[in-house]
C-alpha cells in the first residue's frame, strides 16, 4: 500500500475554522469589556464592602477604626486604633492592624466626585465629594459612627462621563447603602 504524502487542510476547512473563531471573538469581547457606568457601579459596590468589613473589624476588635479617603489621590485607607487610646496615629501598623487590604486604590477611570449629579436623597451635608469631617469615616467600638450619629456620603464618578455617578451612603448608625445616579436626578 502506498500512502498519501498530501496530508494538511483544505483552503475551505481553513475559512470554516477562521469563521468559527471570529463568531465566538464577536460573543466573547463584548463581555468582557466593561462600560463606564458598570466600572462606577463595581467600585462604589466594592467601596461598600470595604466599609462594612471596617465596620465588622471595629465590632470585632472592640477598637475604633477610621477610614481616610485621599481625594486627590483616589484612594482610602483604614487605621484600626491598636492601643484604644482613641487617637489614631495613621502608621503602618495601625493601616495592617486593620486587615482591609489598605491602601485602596480607585480603579483607573473612577474619582471621588460628585460629577453632575444631585446630592443623594437625605445628604443635605455639602457638595464635596466625601461629606465626612476631614474626608474621616471612623467607625467607634460599637459600630457606629463617631462623633456619635455621624452620616454622610461617599461619591464616585465616572472621569470619562461626570454624568455616571454613584455613592455610598453611611447612616450615624453605621448602616450602608450603594446608590446609582440614574440621571434627570434621579437615585436609585
Amino acid at each position: 500500500m502506498i500512502p498519501d504524502m498530501r496530508k494538511g487542510f483544505t483552503l475551505i476547512e481553513m475559512m470554516v475554522v477562521l469563521v468559527m473563531v471570529a463568531m465566538m471573538l464577536s460573543i466573547v469581547v463584548p463581555i468582557m469589556h466593561s462600560s463606564p457606568s458598570q466600572n462606577v457601579r463595581a467600585a462604589a459596590k466594592q467601596l461598600g464592602r470595604d466599609l462594612e468589613q471596617a465596620r465588622t473589624r471595629a465590632l470585632a476588635s472592640k477598637s475604633s477604626l477610621e477610614i481616610v479617603f485621599n481625594t486627590s489621590g483616589n484612594s482610602y485607607t483604614g487605621y484600626l486604633d491598636t492601643d484604644r487610646n482613641g487617637l489614631f496615629n495613621e502608621n503602618t501598623a495601625e493601616m495592617q492592624a486593620a486587615a482591609g487590604g489598605f491602601p485602596v486604590k480607585l480603579p483607573g477611570g473612577i474619582s471621588f466626585n460628585r460629577g453632575t449629579a444631585s446630592r443623594v436623597p437625605g445628604d443635605t451635608t455639602s457638595s464635596s465629594a466625601v461629606s465626612f469631617t476631614n474626608n474621616r469615616l471612623t467607625f467607634a467600638t460599637n459600630g457606629i459612627t463617631t462623633p456619635f450619629g455621624t452620616a454622610g456620603t461617599i461619591y464616585l464618578a465616572s472621569t470619562l462621563n461626570t454624568g455616571i455617578v454613584a455613592a455610598v451612603t453611611v447612616s450615624g448608625a453605621g448602616s450602608l447603602r450603594v446608590w446609582l445616579y440614574q440621571g434627570g436626578g434621579n437615585w436609585q
